[in-house]
């Protein structure tokens, strides 16, 4: 069964209540989007900016691992939105990364990647090694690059378990550092490069008019999923 049509969506850009008879009734392609960009900056990111160290140290509430988990949920969330289409063709005849695209890790992978021009880069042999070292009896060689292990030993473990294993939460760095086999990052740095991500995929959503623009059919997508 459907959400009921009198579900609270978002707001509009008058900061007016938008409900899911508006979205569903909504016949402009771009303006649907930017309903669900709304609802997203009010219901996501505004809320969970309560969480994070504000420019002059204070802050509400000491919630570094909170603050984690709903990036992590984030970065999932925006990828769903920009790299999940509708393309339905015959998985049969599609490559391995073609299905692969279908996956929640290429989606969460494809938004981090952004986070850090390195993360995408195959993970060194050192590293490896050391990371092999850490976990002996799991098949790390399945983790190409650093956006990989921020899915399996970070995303993963957090979610499933509210624990970092190979990546790990420390506010005393700038941004991210390497260890011997692991990734330290700053949690607040982590949701900030969130927000800069989504600003940019949206900006590129809009400033594309061509009539094949694949982020603006996957946030279709996503949206008539949402709203049916």
């Amino acid at each position: 069964m459907s959400v009921p049509d009198d579900t609270y969506f978002g707001i509009d850009e008058n900061n007016k209540g938008v409900y899911y008879r508006d979205v569903r009734n909504e016949r402009d392609s771009i303006r649907k989007i930017k309903l669900l960009e709304l609802r997203l900056r009010d219901l996501l990111i505004r809320q969970t900016n309560e969480l994070e160290v504000q420019s002059d140290g204070s802050r509400k509430v000491h919630s570094p691992f909170p603050l984690a988990i709903i990036t992590c949920i984030s970065i999932e969330t925006l990828g769903q939105i920009f790299y999940k289409s509708d393309n339905k063709k015959d998985e049969k005849n599609q490559s391995y990364s073609k299905k692969d695209e279908k996956s929640q890790s290429y989606c969460f992978v494809s938004v981090i990647k952004k986070f850090d021009k390195e993360f995408s880069r195959p993970l060194t042999k050192k590293f490896r090694d050391s990371l092999a070292k850490r976990f002996p009896n799991e098949e790390v060689e399945k983790v190409k690059t650093f956006a990989d292990l921020f899915y399996t030993y970070f995303r993963n473990t957090f979610i499933h378990g509210y624990k970092g294993r190979a990546v790990y939460l420390e506010e005393q760095v700038n941004s991210w550092e390497k260890g011997d086999g692991f990734l330290v990052i700053n949690p607040n740095w982590f949701w900030r490069k969130f927000k800069e991500t989504f600003e940019q995929l949206f900006s590129q959503l809009y400033d594309n008019k061509e009539g094949n623009n694949p982020f603006k059919k996957s946030a279709l997508h996503y949206i008539d999923k949402l709203i049916n």
